[in-house]
């Protein structure tokens, strides 16, 4: 045996020594180590092992592997090895990915509920004097600090008065939902959308807000407890509220439930055939893009899911592991 292979064995040995010594009783004195059917002798020098807990077998199955490796090595041999036949796993399958089709046969992005539509309207109109506003968890708008958030400076409109849409699911089963709002910079059509912010907002109470710049800079000690009252007597089946808080004549804030619930949410901006930006989107991701902006080639990730979701249900493919299927 070489001087080398001897540190090697000496210190691969060690190792799981080390290991048994936390979590067992030894014994010195004797001549092998044991574990089970498991039997080592290296050197003329060893412990026997009192496992403190059970091993599971893959544990058991590592270690033998381990000690096998061992075993290869000058001066060590490995005794009565046993391994113990692997139980079977049963395989889980994931559930069909389901479908929802526009007239034409291509798949929507998202799935909708049997007998749900979707409809924009009119939510509020906000005033922003400086024209820049600020995204957040509607929880955390009674008392934002200015350096949490980067503002966005809107376009040029009469008054700075922007208005703000929302994008409302109606489905059979369950109360309306808002899915998305939409900020309008200017009355141009939107001919393609693109990703603005991944994460525009991120929320743990379900709620997304919008408010301007002239609120994250006002005095502490302003208005915030109004907002702080409107979060905490939220009436039920209420979708959103707008309040004037900013000291400045007009709604500058608007606090909504998101339709989804906690997590983050990205921001998406329609740009008009000039490459002007006409309004930002702020998207929840579960009701179907194109039937809520049917306007304006869709955002990039839209369209791959899409494509995603026709080859699967053509069987080219799957997602996450799972087929598709068609919706009920």
């Amino acid at each position: 045996m070489t001087r080398l292979q001897a540190v090697i064995g000496a210190n691969v040995l060690l190792g799981i020594v080390a290991f048994f010594l936390i979590t067992t009783d030894w014994r010195e004195g004797e001549d092998t180590l044991r574990l089970g059917d498991l039997t080592i002798t290296g050197n003329a020098e060893a412990h026997r092992a009192f496992p403190s807990t059970r091993l599971t077998d893959a544990e058991r199955q590592k270690l033998i592997e381990q000690m096998r490796t061992i075993s290869t090595l000058p001066g060590y041999r490995v005794q009565g090895a046993h391994l113990s036949p692997a139980r079977p796993v049963t395989p889980v399958i994931p559930a069909d990915v389901e479908v929802t089709l526009d007239p034409s046969g291509r798949p929507y992005d998202v799935v909708l509920e049997k007998g749900a539509t979707v409809e924009r309207r009119r939510l509020a109109v906000l005033h922003a004097p400086s024209r820049r506003v600020a995204f957040m968890g509607g929880e955390d708008v009674p008392y934002p600090y200015v350096r949490d958030y980067k503002t966005i400076a809107l376009a040029e409109r009469p008054g700075r008065l922007y208005p703000v849409d929302a994008i409302w699911v109606h489905e059979q089963r369950g109360p309306d939902r808002i899915v998305g709002v939409v900020i309008v910079e200017r009355d141009t059509p939107v001919a393609r959308w693109s990703t603005l912010r991944e994460t525009a907002y991120g929320t743990d109470a379900g709620l997304g807000a919008i408010t301007t710049r002239e609120w994250l800079t006002r005095p502490e000690g302003a208005e915030g407890g109004v907002l702080a009252r409107r979060l905490d007597k939220w009436p039920k089946g209420r979708r959103f509220f707008v309040e004037d808080v900013d000291g400045r004549p007009g709604l500058d804030t608007l606090v909504f439930e998101n339709g989804f619930g906690d997590g983050g949410f990205p921001a998406v901006a329609g740009y008009d055939a000039s490459g002007a930006r006409t309004a930002i989107v702020l998207w929840t991701i579960v009701a179907p893009w194109r039937l809520s902006f049917p306007q304006g080639t869709p955002p990039q990730r839209v369209t791959q899911r899409e494509d995603a979701l026709a080859a699967c249900l053509a069987g080219r493919r799957t997602i996450d592991g799972a087929g598709c299927r068609l919706a009920d």
